[in-house]
C-alpha cells in the first residue's frame, strides 16, 4: 500500500515536471531506480495527454471553421459542403486519377476536372493562405502554392484542400478568403512604391491610348508618366500589379507590354485571368 501511494506521488511529480517544462533527462532520481521509472512514467503520461489534447483542440477548431457562415449576395452559404458538391471518388473515376493520388498535384487535378467538363469554371493557381495542419505535407511552409477551381459564381471549388487539413478527401466549395490567385497579395505586399526612372535600362514607350493613361494616373498610380515612357524597372512594377488594382486598364496595359516585347514581366496567372476574360470597362 505504501509503495502504491509512493508510486502515485512520483507519477504526479513527473506530470508536474513535464508541465513545468522540465525535460525527461532531468529526473532527480538515479536512472536505474524504481523511483526514476515511476517519475518518468508520470512524465510520459502527461506528455501523451498533452499531445492528444492539442490534437483534439485542432480538430475542434477545424470543425468550428467549417461551421462558420458567410453571406454571399444576400444568401447564407456554409463554408464547406454546399449543396451540389460532388464526391471525390466520382471525380477521380471520371479523370482516371484516384483521390489517394491527388496530394501534391493540386493544379493538375483542378485542370483535369475542368477540362473534363465535370465542374464549370477555370483552373486557378496561386497561394493558399488558410490554416495548414502541422503534420500535413505542407506543414511549416511559409508560402504554400496551390491550385483550385474558380466557379462562374465567384465561389471556390477546391478538390485538394483536405491535403492541408490532413483529412480524408472531400470537395471544398466556399468563399475565397483563404485563396490568393497569382500570389498577388504576397507580391503586392513586397512591391514597394513606383520606382524612379533612374538608369535601369533604355526608356521605351507603351502604346496606350490617352484614356488608358489617364485612368492609370487617376486610379492606379499618379506618378505614371503622361507620355507612357517607362524604364524596364517601371514597366516591371506596373506589370506586377494585381488585376484588381489595375482594374479596366489591365487588358490594354498587358497588351501594350506584349507589343513592346515585355510580356515576360507579367505574372503568367494574371495574364491568363485577364486575357481570357471579357474586357472590363474603364471606370
Amino acid at each position: 500500500m505504501f509503495h502504491d501511494r509512493q508510486k502515485v506521488s512520483l507519477d504526479t511529480a513527473g506530470r508536474d515536471a513535464y508541465l513545468d517544462g522540465v525535460t525527461e533527462g532531468s529526473s532527480p532520481y538515479e536512472k536505474e531506480s524504481v523511483f526514476h521509472h515511476d517519475w518518468c512514467r508520470g512524465w510520459h503520461l502527461q506528455a501523451q495527454e498533452d499531445a492528444e489534447s492539442q490534437e483534439n483542440d485542432e480538430l475542434a477548431l477545424y470543425h468550428e471553421e467549417r461551421a462558420e457562415f458567410h453571406r454571399l449576395d444576400g444568401r447564407e452559404a456554409r463554408i464547406c459542403l454546399l449543396g451540389g458538391a460532388p464526391h471525390p471518388a466520382d471525380l477521380g473515376k471520371a479523370i482516371g486519377i484516384s483521390p489517394e493520388d491527388w496530394e501534391g498535384r493540386c493544379y493538375e487535378i483542378a485542370d483535369a476536372i475542368v477540362s473534363a467538363g465535370l465542374i464549370e469554371g477555370r483552373a486557378a493557381y496561386g497561394h493558399f493562405t488558410g490554416r495548414v495542419h502541422p503534420q500535413s505535407m505542407f506543414g511549416g511552409m511559409l508560402v504554400v502554392q496551390h491550385g483550385w477551381i474558380l466557379r462562374p459564381d465567384g465561389l471556390i471549388c477546391d478538390p485538394t484542400r483536405w491535403v492541408f487539413e490532413k483529412r480524408p478527401p472531400y470537395i471544398f466549395i466556399g468563399t475565397d478568403e483563404d485563396y490568393d490567385e497569382g500570389g498577388n497579395e504576397f507580391r503586392l505586399a513586397n512591391l514597394g512604391s513606383f520606382p524612379a526612372r533612374g538608369s535601369s535600362g533604355p526608356v521605351f514607350r507603351l502604346d496606350l491610348e490617352k484614356g488608358v493613361v489617364a485612368a492609370l494616373r487617376r486610379m492606379v498610380c499618379s506618378e505614371f508618366p503622361e507620355d507612357a515612357e517607362l524604364s524596364p524597372k517601371q514597366a516591371w512594377w506596373i506589370a506586377s500589379l494585381p488585376p484588381y488594382v489595375l482594374g479596366g486598364t489591365a487588358r490594354p496595359v498587358f497588351s501594350a507590354l506584349e507589343r513592346a516585347g515585355h510580356k515576360a514581366f507579367i505574372p503568367i496567372d494574371n495574364w491568363k485571368s485577364v486575357m481570357t476574360n471579357k474586357p472590363a470597362d474603364l471606370a
